[in-house]
């Protein structure tokens, strides 16, 4: 039979495994104790210069929490620092794609004058080139006219020496008295000599270049000669003609025209003291120069001469102010010079100023004046009014200034369309203030 157990060995194994669990409870305790101490001591940031902990040492929390926070802080200053960094190094990048970028469009601006530069000389080499032509074309045209006019010298010195040598065969000479015998006898008479011939006189050379106009055949130089050389009948001299040139009419299509105001001239009764008083305002502003012509229904027509005006329409000063179209040319590079000028003409503006005195209304034509006839104005008039022409009256008539103006580009020039009106034409060229009645 089972043999029942002791309460006492039963109460001592009780005893012992209680107390074996309170020993474990109290190792238990202990090892989270330690843990509780020890685990965040071994989870923290080891700074690799700080010095080793000597073992055994414990700090005190707010020591540890300030070296957390400085090292928090020193953390935060590396941070900033690379921030730094990268924000300089991102605007040294910047900064050399922008100075790249300025490299590449001034380089491609470079590049650009350049051909700019090559195509300006392109055509500056074109325009001398041009400019070597026409110089090549007058030269040969200077050939030309020279060797035409010792053509014509030689021809008229071979007319000279035919002239004299026919003179010289007209007149007989003179021959030894002729003896003869008479028919009774006796010694032989002496015939008289045929008397002299009248001295011949000697041959006037032709002056070249006196006038332009030329007779329409041979007869009508002949009658023209023979007017010119025989007196007029009973002695008087002869009659100059009284009228005035043409002036073309309608007038052609102006720049700037104006009617200058009637009562301006109310006081002066004649066409003569008008005349007279516009031509006192022309001289004290330099116009000396002036033609007269005549208006086909009536009137009289005032021309200056070319000159040249700045962009404001006030006359340049002297010597540019006058357009060189009456120079004479005594030699070959002056007319080199001249021939020169027939292809270019200095850029700029130019003028030419009428006045038109005239007691009915106009129109102007269509027709565009050019520059070559505006010159020719002044040489084709006449200088000064006929007497017959001062003497009549201006009553009702008007004064009308019209103005020609010319732009030239250096190798044209052509009538434009002035910006200026015929009174400020008036006022820059000053003779408004001359003309103006006080």
């Amino acid at each position: 039979m089972r043999k029942a157990p002791d309460n006492n060995s039963t109460g001592l194994f009780r005893w012992r495994t209680s107390a074996f669990v309170a020993v474990g409870l109290l190792l238990i305790a202990v090892f989270a104790f330690w843990l509780y101490e020890n685990l965040p001591r071994q989870s923290r940031i080891v700074i690799p210069n700080a010095p080793p902990k000597s073992a055994g040492s414990e700090e005190p929390w707010p020591e540890i929490l300030e070296r957390e926070k400085r090292e928090a802080e020193q953390q935060q200053q590396r941070l900033a620092e690379l921030r730094r960094q990268a924000a300089a190094k991102a605007e040294e990048e910047r900064q050399a794609r922008v100075a790249t970028e300025a490299e590449a469009k001034r380089q491609e601006a470079e590049l650009q004058r350049q051909a700019a530069a090559k195509a300006q000389e392109e055509r500056v080499a074109a325009e001398v080139e041009q400019r070597r032509r026409h110089l090549e074309e007058s030269d040969r045209l200077v050939q030309r006219l020279r060797k035409a006019e010792q053509e014509r010298q030689a021809r008229m010195a071979e007319q000279e020496r035919q002239a004299r040598t026919a003179d010289d065969t007209s007149v007989k000479p003179k021959l030894p008295p002729i003896m003869s015998q008479p028919s009774g006898g006796g010694s032989p008479a002496i015939e008289p000599a045929p008397p002299p011939p009248s001295a011949v006189p000697p041959r006037r050379p032709r002056l070249e270049g006196v006038g332009k106009a030329k007779p329409a055949d041979a007869s009508t130089a002949t009658s023209a000669q023979q007017q010119a050389s025989s007196p007029p009948a009973g002695g008087s001299p002869a009659q100059l003609p009284t009228s005035l040139p043409q002036f073309p009419w309608p007038p052609p299509a102006s720049s700037a025209s104006w009617v200058l105001p009637k009562n301006w001239f109310e006081s002066f009764p004649t066409v003569g003291e008008v005349v007279k008083v516009i031509v006192a305002a022309l001289e004290r502003n330099g116009y000396v120069e002036k033609s007269f012509f005549e208006i086909k229904d009536g009137g009289v027509a005032l021309v200056t001469r070319l000159e040249r005006i700045g962009d404001d329409g006030s006359s340049f000063l002297e010597p540019q102010r006058w357009a060189g179209d009456r120079q004479t040319y005594t030699n070959a590079s002056d007319l080199i010079k001249f021939l020169r000028g027939l292809f270019f003409v200095d850029p700029g503006h130019y003028r030419v100023i009428v006045f038109v005195l005239r007691d009915l209304p106009f129109t102007q034509s269509s027709q565009t004046v050019t520059t070559q006839t505006a010159r020719s104005w002044l040489t084709s008039g006449a200088n000064l009014l006929p007497p017959e022409m001062e003497k009549e009256k201006f009553g009702d008539g008007r004064c009308t200034v019209i103005v020609y103006e010319f732009a030239s580009d250096g190798r044209a020039v052509r009538l434009v369309d002035s910006h200026l009106t015929g009174k400020e034409h008036l006022t820059k060229a000053g003779l408004l203030s001359l003309l103006a009645k006080d």
